[in-house]
């Protein structure tokens, strides 16, 4: 063997052209094959034999036939080298893909008299490259998020995946390639928008817009922003990635209206607490005066203080009712029977221009409510939707047995799936925009010119305390649907607390400790017991009555006590005492009666709650029926 070295001027060539892994072909301006070194024998099949003195046309596919003089007519320009990938045909027929680099052979006055073809088989890498893009294709296609793109020169669209045929309408047939078709789903402001971004180089990060489906719905979507660029470099259009977030956005604005109507709530019941201490003592004291005026011409006063009093005890029910802050008694209700009664009594007094329409399930509609509460929100609903309609409509009110799956859970906030009782009140009336339905269930707001604005906010409460549901839909001009889910009641029979007639008042001799930490209502309260014959042992909270309670020589027969008090509240209080002395009596007071600590309580003989504001005769009849046994 002779070393490299050794090798002179064209043998030095020859031996790297015939050692090169590249197949290197050299051709004659007539296309016919003049070298052909070992690797063109393995890429192409064709041994050296039997391509030389052929033409480089049995290489061509017939779709290529023209490539050879394209590449000449390149040279004649005085382009050069020429480097391309295209496929070949080898002597086995079998098609190929190859990387050729073409560079002119000229002769001694600079004319091109052939050509040099250097062919790399690249068929391995093509089909490599080709399962890549098949993989990247499968990917968009299959992706649960809409990935489409566009070419910024005319905005035309180029990819429209099937995740964006669902989540827009239109398919790909009718977006892609199609004049016009971006303006389908963005409009001015959104390209301008997304094309500053790109500007400012936020590629990748997401930017929130609503759009319009085919259908003229509207969704909030999450896109996010990415340049195409070609194999250049240079930017030629632009990718999107768009999620939905309409379903995220409603459980968002659902939680927060939630939260909102939870501490508005606590507002409220707080408010109601307190004033319900001051209406005590207002009533308390108008009834003690009106006894010792006998039939003095004061007397129709102090009843409208007492008659004030009442109504303003009426308005904070409302709020407790709103803030889910009531002690029910529940019952088994048909609420097909409520809503015949109340259509009833609405019917008289809506006005002829006014029709209603009421529709009822076939079965009965059974839910376990307090069946005062449950007549408030049909009333209060139908009030509503005639109050709506000044110029007259129809009102509907519907009532059905439905189940409520897992899909309409996931939408919603504080439903569980199970059978449910629908209620539906519909009004033509003028309908609510967007700010007024967002506040239509808060506390002393109306847009009526008069109202106390609790209507449909004592709806709200008594719904959530039921472990329902309220939706209203509305549209200025058209109407409004307030759609109510209450659970359906197991079974027919009711387990509930009833507030039995008591006894008449008689006068009493007992001690009772009397424990109130409002002193305006402590001290009303000593007088009105002690006017009835009760002994009288008064404190200002729970460990103050403690201390007289374990010091008292005598018999402590019932314990009358606030619930809600500082240091130790009026269940801790009465456990207590009860340890010590497990016949004790006991009677629970609340102006916020939020406390289903005491509920399990309420349920034994010796346990009763009174509401505040409560008059002097209402306490004294619980007293003495607790005391004789008779809790309720």
């Amino acid at each position: 063997m002779i070393s490299a070295d050794k090798l002179i001027g064209p043998q030095r060539l020859a031996a790297i052209v015939e050692s090169a892994r590249d197949a290197i072909i050299s051709t004659d301006s007539q296309g016919t094959i003049l070298t052909w070194n070992p690797s063109a024998e393995r890429v192409y099949g064709y041994t050296a034999r039997e391509a030389v003195g052929g033409s480089v046309s049995m290489l061509l596919p017939p779709d290529r036939a023209d490539e050879v003089a394209e590449v000449f007519a390149r040279f004649a320009r005085g382009e050069r080298p020429a480097q391309f990938e295209t496929q070949r045909v080898r002597k086995d027929g079998a098609l190929i893909d190859v990387s050729l680099t073409v560079s002119p052979i000229t002769g001694t006055e600079g004319e091109i008299v052939g050509a040099t073809a250097i062919s790399l088989d690249i068929t391995e890498r093509k089909a490599a490259a080709d399962q890549h893009l098949h993989r990247l294709a499968a990917i968009v296609e299959t992706s649960t998020d809409a990935m489409v793109s566009w070419r910024t020169s005319d905005d035309v669209v180029l990819t429209w995946n099937a995740a964006a045929e669902r989540l827009f309408g239109w398919s790909a047939a009718e977006m892609v390639s199609t004049p016009g078709g971006l303006n389908r789903l963005l409009t001015e402001e959104h390209s301008g928008a997304i094309r500053e971004s790109l500007e400012r180089g936020e590629v990748g990060l997401p930017i929130e817009a609503r759009l319009q489906r085919k259908d003229a719905s509207e969704i909030v979507v999450s896109v996010a922003v990415s340049e195409l660029r070609d194999v250049s470099g240079e930017a030629t259009g632009v990718a999107l990635v768009l999620r939905d977030l309409t379903a995220q956005r409603r459980l968002e604005e659902q939680l927060r209206q939630s939260q909102k109507m939870e501490a508005i709530g606590n507002l409220a019941g707080g408010v109601a607490h307190d004033f319900n201490n001051i209406l005590t003592v207002i009533r308390g004291n108008a009834e003690i005066v009106l006894k010792s005026l006998g039939e003095h011409a004061l007397g129709d006063r102090i009843r409208e203080i007492d008659n004030a009093a009442k109504l303003a005890a009426t308005l904070t029910g409302q709020l407790l009712a709103f803030s889910r802050q009531q002690v029910l008694q529940r019952e088994a209700v048909d609420l097909n029977v409520i809503v015949v009664a109340t259509c009833d009594l609405i019917a008289r007094v809506i006005g002829e221009h006014v029709q209603l329409d009421r529709q009822f399930g076939a079965d009965p509609a059974v839910v376990t409510m307090d069946h005062t509460q449950l007549q408030q929100v049909v009333l209060n609903l139908c009030v509503n939707g005639r109050d709506a309609m000044p110029d007259g409509g129809v009102l509907s009110v519907r009532t059905a047995n439905v189940a409520l799956d897992d899909s309409y859970v996931m939408s919603h906030l504080d439903v569980k799936p199970g059978q449910y009782v629908l209620l539906e009140v519909t009004d033509t009336g003028i309908g609510m925009d967007a700010d007024t339905k967002a506040r239509i269930f808060d506390p002393f707001f109306t847009t009526k010119p008069e109202g106390t604005g609790l209507g449909l906010s004592t709806v709200y409460g008594v719904v959530k305390q039921s472990g329902g549901q309220i939706v209203v839909y509305s549209e200025p001009g058209i109407g409004t649907t307030f759609t109510v889910y209450l659970p359906q009641a197991v079974t027919d029979v009711a387990q509930v607390r009833v507030e039995h007639t008591t006894p008449a008042v008689s006068r009493g001799n007992e001690t009772i400790l009397f424990v109130e930490d409002f002193k305006a209502l402590r001290s009303l309260g000593v007088r009105i017991l002690e006017s009835a014959g009760y002994t009288v042992l008064a404190a200002a909270n729970g460990t103050e009555a403690l201390a007289i309670f374990e010091e008292h020589s005598g018999e402590i027969d019932l314990l009358l006590t606030d619930v809600l008090m500082p240091q130790m509240n009026g269940k801790e209080l009465a456990d207590q005492m009860l340890a010590q002395k497990p016949d004790l009596r006991i009677i629970f007071t609340s102006g916020y009666p939020a406390h289903t600590a005491i509920d399990e309580q309420l349920t034994e003989g010796r346990v009763a709650f009174i509401q505040k504001p409560y008059a002097t005769h209402e306490l004294a009849t619980k007293i003495r029926s607790m005391l004789d046994g008779q809790p309720h």
